[in-house]
């Protein structure tokens, strides 16, 4: 919530207790609540409010409303309150998603109309976070093993934490934690904010039975003093399998030629594969032509003595990537 829509708040806030003030039949006996600086890791709050009826008759409440849909508010018991009574409104406010400060009015309403409001104010500061955009972990055919990096920032204004544990839910992911002590958050926007920075190093040599995802979980634990609550993180990966060889043109089109067949295509190659040679293997005949344009890249020309015996594929192999190529024939 930017700075605009909050002076917008408070200000429609100090019109509406105005118009309470003057009519205060129904009110809130607590109009204004400042929750203070909450931890980005807590779901929910939780406030009480006491809704108290200062008139000499029983007043119908019609509705309880708030102004963000993030928040719940109930009334506690029946609609009618009498005079001089009390009623509790429980209100719930989720504050996932949500950073810097924030502020919900609650309404309540009789049924001629009459309104009173109450303010919740609260600001939230970071606990954690995670020093990582990635969400997808790209593994290259040719490759046996990965490794990926990234760190895990707490910040110690909310509390002295301590990362207790790092989990993957796939058994064969393997998971390195290096506790490189408290410095300055490395992440931009945090200014000076001190913090115990942790650098997870994930890595995994069977590539053949990875699954399609990996979601690693972090367990944050805090000191009696910390005054904080135990915090639960999820990550989650998805596994993308690349393959590390393009050609072009995709299918490989063979022209005739006289009795013969001929085609002309290039082979790109990235990565690791960039050095080496191409190798053919086909079900047919074919005398094969390699020349490297640049590195990386390569151009190959086939011939096929008999046009009538124009291969089905062509399987390219670099380095141990193979990659199964479909062929048509051309005019």
């Amino acid at each position: 919530m930017n700075r605009y829509t909050l002076r917008k708040i408070a200000a429609i806030f100090w019109v509406l207790i105005s118009v309470n003030f003057l009519n205060a039949q129904l009110a809130f006996e607590n109009q204004q609540i400042d929750f203070g600086v909450i931890p980005s890791s807590t779901p929910r709050i939780k406030q009480v409010l006491s809704l108290k009826n200062n008139s000499d008759h029983v007043i119908v409440v019609r509705q309880i409303k708030a102004s963000c849909g993030c928040t719940k508010a109930e009334l506690a018991g029946s609609t009618s309150i009498k005079a001089g009574e009390k009623r509790d409104i429980d209100v719930f406010i989720d504050t996932r998603g949500k950073s810097g400060q924030q502020a919900v009015i609650v309404t309540a309403e009789d049924v001629d109309g009459n309104a009173c409001y109450a303010q919740i104010g609260y600001k939230i500061k970071a606990v954690y976070i995670i020093n990582d955009r990635d969400e997808v972990i790209r593994i290259r055919s040719a490759q046996s093993n990965f490794e990926h990096t990234f760190y895990f920032v707490l910040f110690k204004e909310m509390g002295n934490g301590v990362l207790e544990t790092c989990q993957s839910d796939d058994p064969g992911t393997r998971i390195k934690i290096e506790d490189t002590g408290n410095g300055i958050s490395p992440m931009p926007g945090f200014g000076d904010a001190e913090s115990r920075i942790y650098k997870i190093t994930l890595s995994r040599s069977d590539l053949l039975l990875i699954p399609d995802a990996i979601t690693i979980s972090f367990k944050v634990g805090y000191s009696v003093d910390g005054g904080g609550l135990p915090v639960k993180v999820i990550k989650s990966y998805g596994i993308q399998r690349e393959s590390m060889i393009k050609v072009n043109p995709d299918p490989i089109i063979f022209k005739r030629n006289g009795d013969a067949g001929n085609a002309t295509f290039y082979v790109y190659a990235f990565g690791e594969l960039i050095d080496g040679s191409v190798k053919i293997l086909t079900d047919a005949k074919v005398d094969m032509k390699q020349e490297i344009v640049t590195n990386g890249v390569w151009r190959i020309s086939l011939n096929v003595p008999d046009s009538k015996k124009i291969p089905r594929f062509l399987l390219i192999e670099l380095k141990g990537e193979k990659k199964n190529i479909a062929t048509i024939v051309g005019n």
